[in-house]
């Protein structure tokens, strides 16, 4: 009979040989930033022009009744990461977006309804690429999911 420490090291050692297997064979996925040594390296936002870098200093807000009755999608999308009844909130959250990189958009509740400001991310031409910002999101601990960006 093994001892128990020996039977455990090499059981371990086998689980971490599987782990290790599963990373390469999912690897890298295309437009997720994968953190670096110094986690210096900004995220790659994949944003239109409007919400460029820099290209927007303070959050843009709209009426989410005006954006309801525009009929016609824009055929952009977003990730909404939080939803807020103070705008404090939303606004101390839409900063950190920007520091990190991302185009930022804060919807203003509609007239008469609860006042729940909502946070998005983007505008990216495709699901996918929204889909990627999610990911990035969720690697600097943020989570949200994937809805229609509305202007």
């Amino acid at each position: 009979m093994q001892s128990p420490v020996l039977e455990r090291l090499v059981g371990g050692a086998v689980l971490l040989a599987l782990l290790l297997l599963l990373a390469l064979v999912i690897g890298p996925r295309e437009g997720v930033r994968m953190p670096d040594d110094g986690g210096a390296e900004a995220p790659r936002a994949q944003d239109a022009p409007a919400f460029s870098r820099g290209a927007n200093p303070s959050p843009t807000v709209t009426s989410a009744a005006a954006a309801a009755k525009a009929a016609t999608y824009s055929g952009l999308w977003a990730v909404q990461i939080g939803s807020f009844s103070a705008r404090a909130n939303a606004d101390h959250l839409s900063d950190w977006c920007r520091e990190q990189g991302f185009g930022v958009q804060v919807l203003a509740p509609p007239e008469g309804e609860q006042a729940l400001y909502r946070v998005r991310v983007g505008p990216y031409e495709s699901r996918d690429d929204a889909r990627s910002a999610m990911a990035e999101l969720a690697l600097l601990g943020r989570s949200g999911f994937v809805s229609d960006w509305q202007e």
